[in-house]
């Protein structure tokens, strides 16, 4: 049976973390994806401390677990631009940082953005060394680094993903699989089978491709038995966590579609080994 796990994002924002997470926990997810925001950024030191030690408390009470640390802030501060260095350096020790106060064992990492006068090479090029400077960040803190597939324009393929991670410490850097954004370019059984114990973390939604929409899994064109048989053949250990978008007519639906749609893709049957609070690696 796999670990279930939710992404704070599939809430709206006017529905608090608390409350998210009690909801989450309610409907049967057993972890909860904090996600380091804008306002953190700008809160005093010690206060970001405390409020991310009551959110873990809080999860804790819950009996949640709070196994990775997700971000969207990669999209403004690109690591890809010289001037962008200092603002990630300072985003990667604060997301570092959150992580170990919560016990988590992965952040989310966007490994930058595409500029259209820098050339392709050059764009991995500057990833990589941008990383690699980053890399005893992580170590310090004991958490690893899922950098994830997104649309920025490259790494879209596995292969292109392949070679940026083989440039890494393994140690340190892994791929935060998104299944749904490997659509259309390429297909995530595919990702699955090439990056095996490299696959830090998973998240989990479906796209549409005739109208390009995100949803929740068993909506899209994800190959969810395939996606399953490939996590099984490669003994995925990590947690499988939703990230949809809310509804616009009702704040919960969304988590509780996407958690029926996981526990029917998954069965209580499945291979799928559960995490527990010891790092699965």
């Amino acid at each position: 049976m796999v670990l279930i796990g939710v992404n704070a994002w599939t809430y709206p924002k006017h529905i608090s973390v608390e409350k998210a997470m009690q909801h989450a926990r309610s409907v049967g997810y057993d972890s909860f994806e904090l996600t380091f925001e804008q306002e953190d950024l700008e809160r005093d030191h010690d206060d970001l401390k405390s409020r991310w030690r009551s959110l873990k408390q809080y999860a804790e009470s819950l009996e949640l677990l709070t196994p990775t640390v997700a971000t969207a802030l990669y999209w403004r501060c690109n690591m890809i631009l010289e001037n962008h260095l200092e603002g990630v350096t300072k985003l990667f020790k604060l997301q570092c940082l959150m992580a170990s106060e919560v016990d988590a064992y992965v952040i989310l990492v966007v490994p930058g953005i595409a500029i259209a006068s820098i050339g392709y090479e050059d764009h991995i090029n500057r990833v990589v060394n941008a990383l690699k400077r980053l890399g005893n960040i992580a170590r310090d803190h004991g958490v690893k680094v899922g950098l994830e597939n997104v649309w920025n324009r490259i790494l879209a393929g596995p292969l292109e993903f392949k070679t940026l991670l083989e440039r890494l410490e393994p140690e340190i850097y892994g791929l935060y699989l998104d299944v749904a954004n490997t659509l259309p370019h390429s297909l995530a059984e595919h990702w699955i089978r090439i990056f095996r114990e490299r696959i830090f973390a998973l998240h989990a939604k479906d796209l549409d491709l005739s109208s390009m929409r995100f949803g929740p899994p068993l909506t899209g064109n994800v190959n969810w038995p395939e996606i399953k048989r490939a996590l099984e053949e490669i003994g995925y250990r990590g947690p499988v966590t939703v990230e949809t978008p809310p509804y616009p007519g009702d704040p919960f639906k969304s988590s509780e579609d996407s958690i029926s749609a996981l526990k029917k893709i998954f069965g209580f049957d499945s291979k799928l080994s559960i995490i527990t609070k010891t790092l699965p690696f």
